[in-house]
């Protein structure tokens, strides 16, 4: 017969076996719970770092887009004002050209030359408007040419007009290099596109 003793040790033994099965399987629950709570807060701290990092990106996008965006509006401000100098230059030299060629004798013929061109456009009773410095020409244009001439002071770089009241002829150098003028802007190359 088992004794008291015995009996009473192998009921201590059953309980202290239960004790450490459940021992172990509450130690196995809770890491199975904290496990399952670390990967929850794991998956929470990086959506939290993701939507970070996008908020991030697409302020720093928006920064570089404006920043791009004003350098591009500088540097188009800057060769617009380049071209127009070049522009400026251009004609300016032009211009000067053609004063200096108002001062050759070859720019008397022009006159003639143009005068007569410009008539066949008009009916009787022309008037030929010139420079004030070159109505000494008058006479060798109304030699050619039955017109009145009168000086005209918008007339800067030379050439003249004519009307017959009705149909106006302008051969002014000064119409003809802005002429030029409007041609150049657009087929220089110089214009800028988007």
């Amino acid at each position: 017969m088992a004794t008291q003793e015995q009996k009473l040790s192998k009921f201590i033994d059953a309980i202290n076996k239960e004790a450490r099965e459940r021992r172990e399987q509450i130690l196995l629950d809770a890491k199975e719970y904290s496990d399952r709570e670390l990967e929850s807060a794991e998956q929470e701290v990086l959506a939290d770092a993701y939507e970070l990092i996008q908020k991030e990106t697409a302020l720093m996008r928006n920064e570089v887009g404006r920043d791009l965006s004003r350098r591009t509006i500088e540097g188009r401000k800057e060769l617009i004002h380049k071209r127009e100098q070049m522009t400026q230059q251009i004609f300016e030299r032009a211009a000067s050209k053609l004063s200096q060629f108002t001062q050759t004798p070859e720019y008397k013929d022009f006159l003639i030359k143009t005068a007569i061109g410009g008539a066949k456009a008009l009916s009787e009773q022309i008037t030929v408007y010139l420079r004030e410095c070159d109505m000494v020409f008058k006479n060798a244009i109304s030699d050619k040419l039955d017109c009145t001439l009168i000086a005209a002071e918008d007339i800067k770089i030379g050439g003249l007009r004519l009307s017959d009241g009705k149909v106006f002829v302008d051969q002014t150098l000064d119409a003809r290099l802005e002429e030029q003028h409007k041609r150049f802007v657009e087929t220089s190359g110089l214009i800028l596109t988007d």
